[in-house]
């Protein structure tokens, strides 16, 4: 019994909920249509919003819009796992075997860029972690303190200006590799005995 009087009252509860919105509805449509000549003769501004919005654009189409230009922007960005193995075989190796990588898979100015850093920017950049790294192999901002951008890079002395960014890079192995104290985090103690 009381089942049945429980089941009857939510019954009655959903019917009346119902009829209140479906009322309001038929209220606001006819509404809406006695205040429609008011707003072709210019009644209430544009401040005032229609009471029911009739979108212009099918909502399948705007998704296609909405994947096309988030393809677009992927495509844009997007750096292949070539590029991502070289660059990364980049930094994780030394400077001597550095110098025997082939880099023609990386845009022009990424490998310039590439060629141009230090020991320690390696250093940095490898420590920054995947996302840094994608980010400057794509040529955008990495938002690593310490690496330059691609294409901020300039030629540091008169000396560099006539140097290509590869001979800058033969030439730091070279020194590098002649004076033992360039490691970047030598102890003090070790460099006073060397």
């Amino acid at each position: 019994m009381r089942n049945l009087i429980s089941t009857f009252l939510r019954g009655l509860r959903d019917g009346l909920k119902a009829l209140y919105f479906g009322t309001r509805s038929v209220l606001d449509e006819f509404l809406d249509t006695i205040a429609s000549p008011f707003r072709a003769i210019g009644g209430p501004g544009p401040d005032v919003p229609s009471a029911r919005f009739r979108p212009d654009v099918e909502p399948s189409k705007l998704l296609d819009a909405l994947d096309g230009a988030r393809d677009k922007a992927r495509a844009r960005n997007a750096v292949s796992k070539d590029v991502m193995d070289i660059v990364t075989k980049f930094l994780n190796t030394s400077s001597a075997q550095r110098a025997t990588l082939d880099l023609s898979v990386l845009r022009h100015d990424v490998r310039m860029a590439l060629l141009d850093l230090g020991e320690h920017e390696v250093m940095t950049l490898r420590l920054a972690g995947p996302k840094a790294i994608r980010a400057f192999a794509a040529g955008t901002e990495h938002g690593v303190h310490g690496v330059p951008e691609v294409g901020s890079i300039k030629p540091a002395t008169v000396a560099d200006a006539g140097e290509s960014p590869q001979e800058r890079f033969a030439r730091r192995i070279r020194e590098g590799l002649r004076d033992p104290r360039s490691e970047p985090f030598m102890m003090p103690s070790m460099t006073m005995n060397l």
